[in-house]
């Protein structure tokens, strides 16, 4: 079997994570959602089996339950992280607590590149039904996020749970590829 990837999602209220891990949780077969702490700061975490065509892949998934006081705490988290998954509110008005996500995944990816290594970024806007949806070429121009840099995606609160998981399947098939590709 696979080594144990390590995933790691960052963002949203801490009501949205909450919601965001047990999707997860539920569509990778009910797996129990562990509590623990980080630099203080509470984290939600699961382990479960991604099955692809291929492959079986077990991987861990990180997600803060508040949101830290430093961004030491997103530094801690990200290490060794293979793939992160920024869950972005499609609401203009918190553009300001969404770039508190961007900024140090922009940052851990630069990072990364200086020692040739990747991390794998997943936009996930996620909107809440309410009002017109914002676009999501305008939250990318509000967010500084390059589309060329990262995958985005965009879910709606008011779909079947199953869509959550799509920023977390994207990653996940992007890691299993990648693995058969450098074992080649």
């Amino acid at each position: 079997m696979a080594n144990l990837l390590k995933l790691v999602c960052l963002g949203g209220s801490v009501q949205e994570a909450v919601y965001f891990m047990k999707a997860q949780a539920e569509f990778f077969g009910g797996v129990e959602i562990h509590k623990g702490k980080v630099g203080g700061v509470e984290v939600l975490r699961f382990e479960a089996i991604f099955v692809s065509e291929r492959e079986r892949q077990p991987f861990s998934l990180f997600s803060l339950a508040e949101v830290p006081d430093f961004r030491g705490v997103y530094q801690l988290l990200l290490a060794n992280a293979h793939g992160a998954i920024a869950l972005i509110p499609a609401d203009v008005s918190r553009i300001p607590d969404a770039r508190e996500v961007v900024i140090p995944l922009y940052q851990m990816m630069e990072e990364r590149r200086k020692e040739d290594e990747e991390l794998p970024v997943i936009v996930q806007y996620h909107w809440d039904g309410q009002g017109s949806a914002p676009s999501a070429e305008g939250l990318d121009r509000a967010l500084g996020v390059n589309p060329q840099l990262v995958e985005r995606v965009f879910t709606r609160a008011d779909s079947d749970s199953s869509a959550q998981v799509v920023g977390t399947l994207a990653l996940l098939k992007k890691a299993v590829d990648e693995g058969e590709s450098a074992s080649l």
